[in-house]
């Protein structure tokens, strides 16, 4: 009659020994992290991406123009809307 277990089991921590094994822990030094975390090379990333120049650049006077256009819009509309309601 086959066993109802398989026939070489693991025990549930023999993954955290194969992970002790790969590296001896260390001490960090000043201002090193010990382990790369995944917040500091997302910080990495984003220092390179955003200290290359910038091509799509609008002027001064188009940003200003945009600006009083959309803010001029919103505030005809928010006039029209007090008038209309009775």
């Amino acid at each position: 009659m086959p066993s109802a277990r398989p026939a070489r089991a693991r025990p549930d921590h023999a993954p955290v020994r194969k992970r002790a094994k790969r590296g001896a822990a260390r001490l960090a030094k000043g201002n090193e992290p010990a382990v790369d975390s995944p917040a500091r090379l997302l910080q990495q990333d984003l220092s390179g991406v955003w200290a290359a120049p910038r091509r799509d650049r609008w002027s001064a006077r188009r940003t200003v123009g945009f600006i009083v256009l959309t803010c001029g819009l919103f505030w005809a509309a928010v006039a029209v809307a007090v008038l209309n309601i009775h």
